[in-house]
C-alpha cells in the first residue's frame, strides 16, 4: 500500500477519502451544474414502490402522512411510476396533487406531465417521474394549504451502485468497532479512539470512506448513535464511516482547550484504514458541522488527502482562508441565517474565540481554488419546511462544484426536521467526486 507522508506545510498526499464533520458546539465530470444537477435529498424509492397516503391533524392543522410519516420528503427517479394511495377514509376532503410550489389551496402551478388521476381523494394517482421533471416537486392538497410534503426528482444515472459481487464478503468487518491510535500532546502520549462503522452485509470488494467529525463538547459516540441515516447509508453499502474522538471534546484549530495536532492524527488514521485491501483509497471526502466543519476546512486547506467537504453551520475561519490549497474540492457548504454562534457575515464570534469571514466568502474562496464560474447559479429550495437560498459556483475542474446554502430561520443546527441530509451530501459526493 502507498504510505503517506505529513508535509511540513500541512501537506500529505492521498486520493480520496470521504471525512463529515459536524458541529463546532454541540449544535445541532464538471458536467452537470444544471438545475436538474440540484436534486441530491434522498436515496430514491423502488420502481413501482406505492406510497399509503393518510390525513391526520398535527398542532392547529392538517398533514397528509406518507406510510405513516408527516409530510415525508420522497425522493422519486427519472423515467420510473410510483402510486399514491389515496382511498383512506381521511382523504376524501383533500384532493392530492403534484405542484411546482408547496402550498396547495388552490391547483396553482400543478404538475400533469407524466400524472394521471390527479385531484383524487379516494383512488389512486400515478406519476411517471419525466425526464425533465423538475428537480424539486410537491405533493398538495387543492382545497388546504400547507398540508403536503417534498418530491425531489433523482437523474436516472445520480445514485447508482456498482457492486463488485451480490453476495456478502467472507471475512470482512461488520458493525461498529473501536480502534486506538496513540499521538504525543504537550510531551504526554494520549490512547485516542475513533470508531469505525461496516457496514452490516458487505458485499462489495472495497468501499470509499467518510469521516464525522463531532462538535465540541461531544463525543464520537454520542455523534454516531444521532447519525440513523448516516448508519441506513453505511448499511446500504454506500461507504465505511469513521467517527474519531476530539481531545478534550473538540478538534483544535487554535483557539479550542485541546493542543492536539489533529491534522496528523486524521492523516495517520488514513494510513492505517488505507493498507486493509477492503478500502478504496482513491475516494475520500468530508463533512462537518461547527466546530468539525472548521476541522473539514482544515483538512482540506492543509491537505491533499480529501476529494470533498461539507462544512455545516460554519464556514472558512479568517486563518483557514489566507492559506492556498495544494488543489481544489468540491464542497457543500450549510449555514443558518439566524446562527447566533457562528456571524453568517463573518466577523468574531467570541464565544469560539475565532473571526470568521462570510459565508459567501469561504463559499467564493473554495471556488476560487477549484476553478469554478465566479458567478454562482443561484435557487431556491425547501428542506422539510425551511426555505433555502442556494448558491453553485459550477464548471470547476476536475469534476468538482462547490456550493453554500442559506437555510431561513435556522440556527446553529444541523437538523431541518425530515430533511434527508446526508443522504443529499452523500449524493453530491458522489455527482461531483473531483479529480486526481
Amino acid at each position: 500500500m502507498k504510505s503517506f507522508t505529513y508535509l511540513k506545510k500541512f501537506r500529505t498526499s492521498i486520493s480520496t477519502l470521504i471525512l463529515v464533520g459536524f458541529l463546532w458546539s454541540c449544535g445541532g465530470g464538471s458536467g452537470g451544474d444544471s438545475a436538474k444537477d440540484e436534486n441530491l435529498s434522498a436515496a430514491y424509492s423502488d420502481n413501482g414502490t406505492t406510497f399509503k397516503i393518510t390525513v391526520r391533524s398535527s398542532g392547529y392543522s392538517n398533514k397528509y402522512y406518507v406510510d405513516g410519516t408527516e409530510t415525508k420528503s420522497l425522493s422519486l427517479k427519472e423515467g420510473y411510476t410510483y402510486y399514491f394511495n389515496v382511498d383512506d377514509s381521511s382523504t376524501n376532503t383533500h384532493p392530492l396533487f403534484i405542484g411546482t410550489t408547496l402550498g396547495g389551496g388552490n391547483y396553482n402551478n400543478e404538475y400533469l406531465s407524466g400524472v394521471t388521476s390527479s385531484r383524487t381523494t379516494n383512488g389512486l394517482l400515478t406519476f411517471t417521474v419525466p425526464t425533465d421533471a423538475p428537480s424539486t416537486l410537491y405533493y398538495n392538497c387543492g382545497l388546504h394549504s400547507s398540508m403536503g410534503g417534498v418530491i425531489n426528482t433523482v437523474e436516472s444515472n445520480s445514485v447508482s451502485t456498482t457492486n463488485s459481487s451480490s453476495s456478502e464478503i467472507t471475512e470482512f468487518p461488520s458493525g461498529l468497532q473501536k480502534s486506538y491510535l496513540p499521538q504525543t500532546v504537550e510531551g504526554s502520549t494520549q490512547q485516542r479512539e475513533y470508531l469505525v462503522r461496516y457496514p452490516s452485509q458487505p458485499n462489495q470488494s472495497n468501499y470509499p470512506l467518510v469521516f464525522y467529525f463531532h462538535g465540541n463538547g461531544d463525543t464520537a459516540e454520542d455523534f454516531y448513535k444521532s447519525l440513523h441515516e448516516v448508519h441506513e447509508l453505511i448499511d446500504n453499502n454506500q461507504f465505511i464511516g469513521i467517527f474519531p474522538q476530539g481531545l478534550e471534546k473538540s478538534w483544535n484549530l487554535g483557539a479550542e482547550v485541546s493542543k492536539a495536532d489533529d491534522v496528523a492524527w486524521v492523516l495517520r488514521i488514513i494510513d492505517e484504514i488505507s493498507e486493509t485491501s477492503f478500502v478504496d483509497s482513491s475516494s475520500v471526502y468530508a463533512v462537518g458541522i461547527s466546530n468539525g466543519a472548521g476541522m473539514v476546512n482544515k483538512l482540506a486547506k492543509e491537505t491533499v488527502s480529501l476529494k470533498g467537504i461539507a462544512p455545516i453551520v460554519s464556514q472558512q475561519t479568517l486563518e483557514l482562508s489566507i492559506i492556498d490549497p495544494f488543489r481544489g474540492v468540491s464542497v457543500f457548504q450549510i449555514n443558518g441565517d439566524d446562527d447566533q454562534l457562528i456571524p453568517l457575515q463573518g466577523g468574531f464570534s467570541p464565544q469560539v474565540q475565532h473571526q470568521f469571514v462570510s459565508a459567501r466568502e469561504s463559499a467564493e474562496n473554495w471556488a476560487l481554488h477549484s476553478k469554478c464560474a465566479t458567478v454562482p447559479v443561484t435557487f431556491e429550495d425547501v428542506w422539510g419546511f425551511y426555505p433555502v437560498q442556494a448558491f453553485v459556483y459550477g464548471n470547476c475542474e476536475s469534476n468538482q462544484q462547490v456550493r453554500y446554502h442559506i437555510v431561513e430561520g435556522s440556527g446553529h443546527s444541523g437538523n431541518f426536521g425530515n430533511f434527508a441530509l446526508h443522504t443529499a451530501i452523500w449524493n453530491f459526493f458522489r455527482k461531483f467526486p473531483g479529480g486526481d
